[in-house]
């Protein structure tokens, strides 16, 4: 029995109490919803020399709270990168860094098409920059420019940093990436 001298609020909270201690009032349902878990988010960003990949991650892992590290970091500094590729495991640079970065992270330097396929599979995106004046062919990609079919995203980077992180942060908002 709920005593009269409550007022409404505080009947609500004894309603909602004695429900649940007589029987759930929701019947089957959860008192709690499990936490939605978002997959690792992955971004790649792709271009020629020059372009801005590394200011826009440090940019983006700023902005994000992503890691930031590059397929090829760690592996190119006992064997060289072509060599490393061709001649261990043809995934072996992709298998390294998923393995690094298990949460997601950022990814400036994609230049093959095997490495933009990796991070598109595990859900996330790839961004192509562009800028004037700086050449867009990836000479570690042996000279060809990723297909457009692999790039989820293309910036122009004629303008700051700053700008160049909103005009990606606008792409990833606009497509619930983020």
């Amino acid at each position: 029995m709920i005593p009269a001298s409550l007022d409404n609020s505080q009947r609500m909270i004894a309603d909602t109490l004695a429900a649940f201690r007589y029987g759930s009032a929701f019947g089957s349902a959860p008192l709690r919803s499990t936490p939605l878990t978002r997959p690792p988010l992955y971004i790649g960003i792709a271009g020629g020399k020059g372009v801005g990949k590394d200011a826009l991650a440090n940019g983006l892992a700023s902005a994000l709270a992503l890691p930031c590290d590059s397929f090829a970091a760690r592996l190119r500094q006992g064997t060289s990168t072509e060599g490393g590729r061709g001649h261990v495991h043809p995934e072996l640079w992709v298998r390294s860094l998923f393995s690094r970065l298990p949460a997601g992270g950022l990814v400036p330097d994609v230049h093959s098409t095997d490495e933009a396929r990796a991070i598109r599979r595990q859900g996330g995106v790839v961004i192509r920059i562009t800028r004037p004046g700086c050449d867009s062919v990836d000479l570690h990609a042996g000279g060809q420019p990723l297909p457009a079919t692999l790039v989820d995203i293309e910036l122009h980077n004629d303008r700051s940093v700053a700008d160049l992180v909103r005009m990606a942060l606008n792409q990833l908002m606009g497509r619930g990436v983020v």
